[in-house]
């Protein structure tokens, strides 16, 4: 994340001209698409995703020469254009709480924590606003609708729409060569965003900014679960606060144990490098004195631990999300820096930031579950819900479920387990366990996003979110598309040009202007692998990610005007840098791998540098780059010290063997002048 100021002083815009000139062949190949979007911008229509403006752009951007005038002033332009997709702030709630305006809750006033530290529920991100993207608030609404088919009993019953249009009918890979372990990291990022209220589905119970949540929790009491209190700002060894990731797929809980590991790394780091001397042996400080350091401790090691996580957002995850990595590009959108535009105004930053209804349903993914997570989710369903299945389960059936989970959990921390995983004496899961479930993930091809491709073991999962959905009454597909400048669907086949699939919904919804957004969006046309595009989702989820990810970014005042040397140490803000040079393609995550699975991820493992890609497609992929170094990466799946500890054992004994006998040859089996006394064995 950039922290300097990036204007556009006159000499920089006379060198304008020059900087295009190597980008001239590519804009001019990709003229219709610019005249499709400004077309469709001025006479309201609304432009044709399916001429790619924004691949091309990105692809534009991605290849212009490094630090160029021209990529400079493109991307300003394009992050100006994404982060004002959405309002800042929101205003559309769907509940205001008593007392008009918004109401300052008594334990925001006295929030004892600084303003340079993120508070457990979110609040005084904005300091002018301190309740905004608070925990415990409702959502807002970006979209507003005015049809009435979805609201006059009129609509397909959420059972009907889940067999007939979005039940998986077979595995397809993922096109651009994602892995499961991307998801996996996916589950952390929605789940660190949403958390509907199980009482109240108007209200999130997640802060609305990307504070790892999962980790530490949304409120005091989740935070201090977690915690030592020992003076050293660690936390317990490899817990985290919110249980719900407990029943999620083994690879996500072994990666959210990992960020575990990674606060409690860089809380000890801060300590030891002790940049002010102000920092103790915490053994020698009286109760009090030991809290005050115990509290720094922690909440800087959050303050370092939560920005790594925003990086693999950024670097990792969006570098995933539109083929960057994949295409072997180190090069990022720095959405968080600062901007001043041709007139001098300022593009906001660190105003705060209020998830949407909206954007809850556009990040349920659950087409892209790998073969082996179905597996494993169908088993998990099968004990959850006592073999009833998955076509008789009602909604009560999966509340019922849930409380008695949620009984059985340990409300200790350092009790829970998931996977079948023990821990050691020391409270630690087996390095090696942790380390397989994540070699897993990377190798499991994810699946492709389409229509009838959820598992049919989450039919009451989607069932609920389609009756959440309606509860909520969100805005059609084509007023979400309408939203953010795209041109609206004229019929189903447009939408969808599989026969299968647009007769039926036309027979469900009779009109596509009726096509209730989250159908519409899980069983919309998939975009196809190409430059710019990694994720391939459906065409509509694709435009709106990006514009979720800028509000997310630039909204959160931690992730921008606060990432500073002073609140993170100097150690801290280094480590939140990234090494365009280091093979990871304008990653971070394998650092955080390398140094949390010490001996697990060697230094040149394509597992390491790429884990949300599956290894062999990588390669593949790499291969076909014009300076492709697949001969610098270790393709193979790592062995893990154990591996090499055994090669060593069965080494020795050989060696031990070999001696013996050859001692037995000499006539020396008892004596020191044998081959045992000149190995030394």
């Amino acid at each position: 994340m950039s922290q300097t100021q990036q204007g556009t002083p006159m000499l920089e815009l006379l060198k304008l001209p020059l900087s295009v000139l190597p980008a001239l062949p590519r804009i001019v190949r990709d003229l219709p698409a610019y005249l499709n979007f400004l077309s469709g911008t001025v006479n309201g229509t609304g432009y044709d995703d399916r001429k790619y403006l924004l691949e091309k752009v990105l692809v534009l951007i991605s290849q212009a020469e490094e630090d160029s005038t021209f990529s400079h002033i493109l991307e300003m332009l394009f992050i100006r254009i994404l982060y004002r997709d959405l309002p800042h702030p929101a205003i559309g709630y769907l509940g205001i709480p008593k007392g008009v305006p918004l109401p300052v809750p008594t334990e925001v006033l006295n929030n004892p924590i600084p303003y340079t530290f993120r508070a457990a529920d979110g609040s005084n991100n904005n300091v002018h606003m301190p309740t905004l993207g608070m925990a415990g608030l409702p959502y807002v609404r970006n979209v507003t609708t005015s049809n009435t088919f979805l609201h006059h009993g009129t609509y397909p019953s959420a059972e009907t729409v889940f067999d007939e249009l979005l039940k998986r009918d077979g595995f397809v890979e993922h096109p651009g060569g994602l892995s499961s372990f991307f998801f996996s990291f996916a589950n952390i990022v929605i789940h660190d965003l949403w958390n509907t209220n199980h009482s109240d589905w108007m209200k999130n119970d997640a802060s609305s900014y990307i504070d790892l949540s999962p980790l530490y929790g949304s409120t005091e009491a989740d935070v201090n679960s977690v915690r030592r209190h020992d003076g050293t700002g660690r936390l317990w060894e490899d817990v985290f606060a919110d249980r719900r990731l407990l029943f999620m797929t083994p690879s996500t809980c072994a990666l959210l144990v990992l960020f575990c590991r990674n606060h409690n790394y860089v809380a000890t780091r801060i300590y030891t490098e002790n940049e002010n001397g102000t920092y103790a042996d915490p053994a020698t400080l009286d109760e009090e004195k030991r809290a005050v350091q115990d509290a720094e401790l922690f909440h800087r090691a959050r303050l370092v631990n939560s920005i790594f996580f925003a990086q693999i957002v950024l670097g990792d995850y969006v570098g995933s999300i539109i083929g960057l990595t994949r295409d072997g590009l180190s090069w990022r959108l720095d959405l968080p820096k600062s901007i001043r535009d041709l007139s001098h105004a300022w593009t906001g930053r660190g105003e705060g930031n209020v998830i949407s209804v909206e954007f809850n349903l556009m990040y349920r993914w659950h087409p892209a579950i790998s073969m082996e997570d179905t597996t494993w989710m169908e088993h998990f369903f099968n004990g959850l819900f006592h073999g009833k299945p998955s076509q008789e389960l009602t909604i009560e059936d999966y509340k019922q479920a849930v409380r008695e989970l949620t009984l059985a959990t340990p409300r200790d921390v350092r009790e829970r387990t998931f996977h079948h995983l023990k821990r050691g004496p020391d409270g630690r899961f087996a390095d090696e366990d942790l380390a397989q479930l994540l070699f897993d993930a990377t190798e499991s091809p994810a699946a492709a996003f389409k229509a009838r491709g959820t598992p049919e073991a989450l039919r009451i999962i989607e069932v609920m979110g389609i009756t959440q959905a309606r509860k909520w009454r969100v805005c059609t597909l084509n007023e979400f598309r309408a939203y953010f400048g795209l041109r609206k669907y004229n019929d189903f086949d447009e939408w969808n040009p599989d026969p299968k699939i647009h007769t039926t919904a036309k027979r469900l919804y009779g009109h596509i202007d009726n096509l209730e957004l989250y159908v519409g969006l899980q069983a919309e046309e998939a975009k196809p692998a190409m430059p710019g595009a990694g994720l391939c989702p459906g065409y509509t989820i694709s435009r709106a990610i990006l514009a979720d990810a800028v509000a997310l970014t630039r909204g959160d005042r931690f992730l921008t005007v606060d990432f500073t040397p002073a609140n993170l140490t100097s150690w801290g803000y280094q480590d939140c840098q990234y090494e365009k040079d280091d093979g990871s393609m304008g990653g971070i995550i394998g650092r955080m791998l390398g140094r949390t699975l010490p001996g697990y991820y060697p230094a040149d493992s394509a597992y390491k540098h790429f884990p949300f890609m599956v290894p062999k497609t990588m390669k593949g992929y790499m291969r076909k780059q014009p300076n492709g170094n697949v001969d610098k990466y270790s393709w193979e799946r790592p062995k893990g010290p154990l591996h090499e500890m055994k090669k060593a054992a069965m080494s020795l004994s050989a060696v031990k063997a070999k001696a013996s006998a050859q001692v037995k040859m000499n006539g020396n089996e008892n004596g020191t002048s044998g081959q045992y006394g000149k190995l030394g064995l």
